[in-house]
């Protein structure tokens, strides 16, 4: 039932239709309460760390997490000491908790621990970011940055950076607040906020009114589950296969798999989606491929199952204005 809401609602998104003019009144409402609330967000704190936020005004994926993390090894590289600090979406855990790698997914949240097993730097999780701050400060007292995996809207503390990342696939949907379209806040209010950042986009978009960079993401290789074996997908032995997902924008993965000539049955769950085995009983014997953020999710072994990375290229711009803001 929560699939079917989930692609449900991401497909009245896509444009305006009956659906999402019937739901405007509930949006209004919503636009109501997130004024409000930033009205009594009096008590704000100021971190001593430089706090940079990555996050998006729409809902779905737009990958802010590949970015974030190629934002740490940048960081990293210029020996700048570098923290993480996160809500966990979906997480079991309800206490404040510095993540481990020995720690699961469904314990700290798929996208924590895929962050501290890419780059090994501290990442915190609670539901709090105010209180996230006191802490990592306080066990840190070397710390230089933090970074935000999402938090846009979150008006409890300074922001210095904010980067919003969208997808120049979907874009912004219909522009419709939730629960009428995609918007977690009205699209004007894109001018406020210090870089936007678009995810690979196949089309010029000569009509938008922000200046913004441009990130383009790439597959290489898959990596056997089990064995570690590396194979360049180029080469790919099978090239009928399972892609087996639950991720914010599984499109953009199949598309992306797309470009080396599979022919692939679509498998897709919604986002942070925990994994059980009977998810990969599929009827064909094909392999199956899964991001690295569904990887750190499973718990039990599956034959002839492929991770498959994803790659960054960043504007090196984008990278020294950062960096000339610290």
């Amino acid at each position: 039932m929560k699939k079917k809401i989930h692609f449900f609602f991401h497909l009245i998104w896509k444009d305006i239709n009956f659906y999402s003019i019937l739901l405007l009144p509930i949006s209004l409402l919503y636009i109501l309460g997130f004024f409000l609330k930033k009205k009594l967000s009096l008590f704000k704190i100021k971190s001593k760390c430089h706090t940079i936020i990555i996050g998006n005004i729409n809902v779905g994926g737009t990958g802010k997490t590949p970015l974030l993390i190629e934002l740490i090894r940048y960081l990293k590289e210029k020996n700048i000491n570098v923290g993480v600090i996160s809500k966990g979406y979906g997480r079991k855990s309800k206490k404040n908790i510095f993540v481990e790698n020995y720690h699961s997914a469904d314990f700290v949240g798929d996208e924590p621990l895929l962050i501290k097993k890419k780059t090994d730097v501290k990442v915190l999780v609670g539901n709090s970011r105010k209180k996230l701050i006191h802490i990592f400060e306080k066990e840190n007292p070397n710390l230089q940055v933090l970074l935000f995996d999402d938090g846009l809207q979150d008006n409890s503390f300074f922001h210095d950076t904010d980067i919003v990342m969208f997808d120049g696939e979907k874009l912004f949907g219909n522009r419709f607040l939730i629960p009428a379209g995609p918007l977690r806040e009205l699209f004007n209010g894109l001018k406020k906020y210090d870089f936007l950042v678009c995810k690979k986009s196949s089309k010029e978009l000569n009509n938008f009114p922000y200046s913004y960079f441009s990130i383009k993401t790439y597959l290489k290789f898959a990596i056997n589950y089990i064995t570690n074996e590396k194979r360049n997908l180029s080469i790919f032995d099978e090239k009928n296969i399972n892609l087996v997902t639950g991720i914010g924008n599984p499109e953009s993965f199949y598309l992306s798999l797309k470009k080396f000539n599979f022919k692939i049955e679509k498998h897709f769950f919604p986002d942070h989606h925990n994994f059980v085995e009977k998810d990969f009983r599929l009827n064909n014997s094909y392999p199956i491929f899964v991001s690295e953020k569904d990887a750190v999710k499973l718990q039990f072994k599956i034959d002839n199952l492929w991770v498959i990375p994803m790659f960054l290229n960043c504007e090196k711009k984008l990278l020294d204005n950062l960096l000339n803001r610290l």
